[in-house]
């Protein structure tokens, strides 16, 4: 029998101070901290801090939300992109591997960028390597892509994010990575780590612990 169970049964003024007092020695839910990346599909800066992120990823899986979102211009009949239509088929691949395999994601995409100009022919390589299904991915951007894709550009004009790859960290601008012109609250993406463990209350990777010494 649950604890909440237990309040019923011996009158109303009991179930209430009762719930009130579990209420107030319950463990606390929060929502997980959430990193936001702003970036295009075939850019070699947004390929390098993927690259440099994914171990910090790995290790927080389950303790954070990963949220890649696309620059791009809408055009009539589709939408242009500074590195070309294959980049526009890459931010729709990209959606689409995320939404249905999430917990692959960066694993996927940190494959693919070890050669940024290769990504195209990289796909069923670094898909099987990670366990993406492939054919469901591209099943995807053909059905659902030009949706998705039409969706997540109205977040990036929404944080007038222009640079790839623009960092927000719960839903706050953190930095315009490797943009010599731009501005970064960051000196490395360790302190992304550093950011996850604090924002994480109570239930943290152990590695946070060195935070809180």
């Amino acid at each position: 029998m649950s604890a909440k169970k237990m309040c019923f049964g011996k009158g109303f003024v009991w179930s209430v101070l009762c719930l009130l007092f579990i209420n107030a020695f319950a463990t606390p839910t929060h929502s997980l901290p959430v990193v936001e990346v702003y970036m295009m599909s075939l850019c070699p800066d947004a390929c390098n801090f993927i690259r440099a992120f994914a171990p910090i990823s790995e290790v927080f899986q389950g303790y954070y939300q990963f949220k890649p979102r696309f620059i791009a211009n809408v055009v009539q009949g589709g939408f242009t992109s500074l590195h070309g239509e294959d980049e526009v088929r890459g931010d729709k691949l990209e959606l689409c591997v995320h939404k249905k395999f999430e917990d692959k994601y960066i694993k996927w995409l940190a494959c693919l960028c070890e050669v940024p100009p290769l990504f195209w022919r990289l796909v069923d390589t670094c898909s099987l390597r990670t366990g993406v299904n492939a054919s469901a991915s591209l099943d995807c951007v053909a059905n659902e892509g030009t949706r998705l894709l039409t969706e997540d550009l109205t977040s990036a004009r929404q944080s007038s994010a222009v640079w790839s790859p623009t960092i927000f960290f719960n839903g706050e601008f953190l930095c315009a990575w490797n943009n010599p012109r731009g501005v970064c609250h960051m000196s490395s993406v360790e302190d992304i780590k550093r950011r996850l463990c604090v924002a994480l209350i109570g239930n943290r990777p152990p590695l946070c612990a060195a935070y809180f010494q």
